[in-house]
């Protein structure tokens, strides 16, 4: 990476929102395409950022729902991320070499540790985070202080940006190397140009592994994936036992509520990225479908997230509705797959 990426754009595209980085949901994600987006065509661009479709629901063995999993990660091999393992010393002389050869740094930790969030907390009760919850991206080193890009829309106070960038912010070494000694997870990416051409094919295999996923019925493991995983939801959404308020299955101090919004907006966002993408290629039809079980998911987030605002946390009739349209839109989509085989 050479010193000329500072000034490019990160959040927006030719001076607009950017809707493919608006769209995507992961902090990893959007840190990586905002980084990356020069290597990329706008085409490239729209396929590197595709993800696995198809839905998944875990249950224990009484058939209770444990978590919504997804596949987190596109596998089309243009590039892989890797991991430093090592002391904190040993970490941070690492990344000094990443920054020194004007490769940007995946830095994993605490959001709550980080002046520059809206969300910080230095009093934060580290114990209850066994691993990093937020990526940001230090893209190297002036005066001092760290140039860095953070996907976050919600900055504090404190947050100072990048004086030849404001999309950019920057921060003193000696406020940023206490919070990584605290938990740091040191990452990096590496590229295999050589397989651009691969792109196309991955987004065909993402649609042939839906086709061949949604109707399976039978759960694996206590997996369900596809229009079972969409059931196994909408059963759960309508127990008598359903509190959105509880602490989640995942992570114990995040609320049911915040981790089931965060999975449906994930899939949410993984058909609009699809979408997108569709059009580019002159799909419409199907691009169209997807927009729709795009934006029926999203209504679902957004209805549980004014649910909560009220402090109703227990069932909730809208959200079996809901999802009964979101199943006919992905039928719909699974049948039109179907028939282009």
């Amino acid at each position: 990476m050479k010193r000329e990426i500072w000034d490019h754009e990160f959040r927006t595209w030719q001076g607009r929102e950017d809707a493919l980085y608006s769209h995507m949901m992961m902090c990893r994600d959007k840190s990586w395409l905002a980084v990356s987006r020069p290597r990329l065509s706008r085409e490239e661009q729209y396929a590197a950022c595709l993800h696995d479709l198809t839905p998944g629901v875990l249950v224990d063995g009484a058939g209770r729902l444990l978590s919504i999993e997804l596949q987190d990660w596109a596998q089309h091999g243009l590039y892989a991320y890797r991991f430093f393992e090592g002391t904190f010393s040993e970490k941070m002389a690492f990344m000094r070499s990443l920054l020194e050869a004007g490769r940007e740094v995946y830095v994993g930790t605490i959001h709550p540790l980080l002046p520059f969030s809206a969300r910080y907390n230095p009093q934060i009760d580290r114990a209850s985070y066994s691993r990093p919850n937020h990526i940001f991206v230090i893209l190297g080193e002036e005066a001092g202080r760290y140039v860095y890009f953070d996907t976050s829309s919600y900055k504090s106070k404190a947050f100072e940006a990048y004086p030849n960038n404001p999309e950019l912010g920057w921060i003193s070494k000696q406020t940023v190397d206490p919070v990584l000694q605290a938990m740091f997870e040191l990452g990096y990416t590496e590229w295999h140009e050589e397989k651009r051409s691969r792109l196309n094919a991955y987004a065909d295999r993402l649609l042939a592994s839906y086709r061949t996923a949604y109707p399976q019925a039978e759960a694996q493991d206590g997996l369900y994936r596809g229009r079972g995983a969409i059931e196994r939801l909408q059963a759960y959404l309508q127990s008598q036992e359903l509190d959105l308020a509880a602490p989640s299955w995942e992570h114990p101090f995040i609320e049911q509520g915040d981790m089931l919004n965060w999975k449906i907006t994930d899939l949410a966002t993984r058909r609009l990225v699809m979408a997108h993408y569709l059009q580019t290629q002159g799909q419409s039809r199907q691009a169209e479908l997807w927009q729709e079980a795009g934006l029926l998911w999203q209504r679902l987030s957004t209805r549980m997230l004014y649910q909560r605002e009220k402090r109703k946390y227990g069932r909730c009739a809208a959200y079996a509705a809901i999802l009964s349209e979101i199943l006919k839109a992905e039928d719909k989509i699974c049948i039109f797959l179907q028939n282009c085989a």
